[in-house]
């Protein structure tokens, strides 16, 4: 590590994953130019990840072009533009929140941050994909989580992952879902590295939800969507285990 403003981009620890275990460590830095010499230390401290639970968010008042980051999705949440749902219609902007910590350091490793569906779906270490909610223990069984939805963005931070996609590209169902079709959404850490540094119980690396898709013209404006308090899809931002 040289020059002004150095950081650390990534750290090989021993062990069958090379993944430091949670606690606090010690970081010390020291520089030489010429004759002169100065030296600094700081600690930090790791918690483990996790992968706490995936909500679905809908609404026809949010912009799909405002919602070009993690940031501006939480916005959207937060002033009511996009509500929690489990109903979705052609009409809606929909948004798959994946409630995770600590999962920006894969895309950064391999130089692939995510920006949309189609990146995200090459991103190798975490599954996301919707399906017909049909047949869903035997998905569970053979951990297939279904397809990416068509057109969508992707946007990963320290508070999770969100995909963002318009009503009709929302379900897997090429514009056609009946109304009253359910889909499910799924959610899986496949990586090896995040899964032992995770807190979840061996089961809990896969999370969904599931929708239900409603006709607007049947159902009025809204598709009598089932519109929850909005809220922001994760907790507290913990710093996560490389």
């Amino acid at each position: 590590m040289t020059g002004a403003g150095s950081s650390i981009e990534s750290v090989t620890a021993p062990g069958q994953n090379a993944t430091l275990q949670p606690g606090t460590y010690e970081i010390e830095v020291r520089s030489e130019q010429g004759l002169a010499a100065t030296s600094d230390n700081r600690t930090v401290t790791l918690t483990r990840r996790s992968t706490n639970g995936l909500t679905t968010y809908a609404g026809t008042e949010a912009d799909r072009a405002g919602l070009g980051s993690a940031a501006a999705v939480r916005d959207a949440i937060e002033s009511g533009a996009l509500s929690r749902s489990e109903r979705v219609t052609a009409n809606d902007t929909v948004v798959y929140a994946v409630n995770a910590s600590g999962l920006t350091g894969l895309p950064a490793a391999r130089n692939a941050t995510p920006e949309t569906g189609a990146d995200l779906d090459r991103l190798d270490g975490i599954e996301f994909g919707v399906r017909p909610s049909a047949g869903e223990d035997e998905v569970t069984a053979n951990g297939a989580n279904g397809e990416i939805p068509r057109d969508s963005t992707a946007h990963v931070d320290e508070t999770g992952l969100y995909v963002v996609a318009d009503g009709t590209d929302a379900l897997p169902s090429d514009g056609k879902a009946e109304p009253g079709a359910e889909f499910t959404a799924a959610f899986r850490v496949t990586d090896d590295r995040l899964r032992e540094a995770s807190s979840d119980a061996p089961g809990g690396h896969r999370v969904t939800s599931t929708v239900t898709f409603v006709d607007p013209e049947r159902n009025g404006p809204s598709g009598g969507a089932d519109r929850i308090a909005s809220g922001g899809p994760v907790g507290a931002a913990r710093r996560p285990v490389p």
